[in-house]
């Protein structure tokens, strides 16, 4: 830890010493109108945009509507009662293939 704090205040009086320096530099406006140039012919970043991004967008707000839509059927039908216990009931007769469901019924 001792180390590492004093090559932090080795790199710190480099730096104050390289900022207080820095009217000694003269930069040559030659080389700035160059630098600016080429800074101006980069294409912006933000323009680029790739094909997945679009379809991750389109798919966490679809997946956000369903969440939504899911949350407001099930409050739908917690709040009215609609009865799809019965519903179920009468389904698992319909699929019930060997009629195991309605002999257990009737016997009992």
């Amino acid at each position: 830890m001792k180390k590492i704090n004093e090559q932090l205040r080795k790199v710190e009086a480099a730096l104050l010493a390289a900022h207080r320096r820095e009217d000694e530099a003269q930069i040559n406006q030659e080389w700035q109108a160059e630098v600016m140039f080429h800074i101006r012919r980069l294409r912006p970043v933000r323009g680029v945009v790739e094909e997945t991004a679009i379809f991750d967008r389109l798919l966490w707000r679809f997946a956000a509507a369903a969440g939504l839509t899911a949350a407001a059927v099930c409050l739908y039908f917690l709040f009215t009662g609609s009865g799809l216990e019965t519903d179920i009931e009468k389904l698992k007769l319909i699929w019930d293939p060997v009629g195991f469901l309605a002999a257990q019924a009737l016997i009992s």
